[in-house]
């Protein structure tokens, strides 16, 4: 079974959270699996919530020194992926239930790109947030390892 990145823009937002769940669901993926976060100049605060992360078996954190944007950090990390299926969410999204994962792998091999399947909460709370980010929840164009056959999960909103 092919191996699945679950790739995670980080930017101001601790997401402690969406890791666990995903961790949680990760027997559900038939194959290896990483969470792989890259942090895209979050001021130190975040920083500090998110760097324990790493020490998490399964997960991998990066930080960028300064902030590259939306696309550079989603392309960043299709590229430092070490499996053949990426998964890219937002930092913002929040798994819809326990099945997640167990949906995505049920779907290989029915097309060469799925989209969709999670939801955004209204927004954090001034005390849930690390400094003035907001949930964007906007549709983003997702990068696309080279490959003979691209293998793309894309639920970025």
């Amino acid at each position: 079974m092919p191996g699945l990145s679950v790739l995670i823009p980080v930017y101001n937002r601790p997401v402690a959270e969406l890791i666990e769940a995903l961790l949680a669901q990760a027997p559900q993926w038939p194959g290896a699996l990483e969470i792989y976060l890259l942090d895209d100049g979050s001021d130190e605060t975040c920083r500090c919530l998110n760097q324990p992360l790493g020490a998490l078996l399964g997960v991998r954190y990066q930080e960028l020194p300064r902030n590259v944007g939306r696309a550079a950090v989603r392309n960043q990390l299709a590229a430092g992926a070490r499996h053949e299926w990426l998964l890219l969410l937002d930092n913002t999204g929040q798994l819809p239930d326990g099945q997640f994962l167990a949906r995505y792998a049920a779907a290989l091999g029915g097309a060469p790109v799925l989209a969709g399947g999670v939801c955004y909460a209204p927004g954090p709370q001034p005390t849930q947030r690390c400094a003035c980010a907001g949930a964007t929840g906007k549709r983003v164009r997702c990068a696309r390892r080279p490959s003979a056959r691209p293998r793309l999960i894309a639920s970025c909103w």
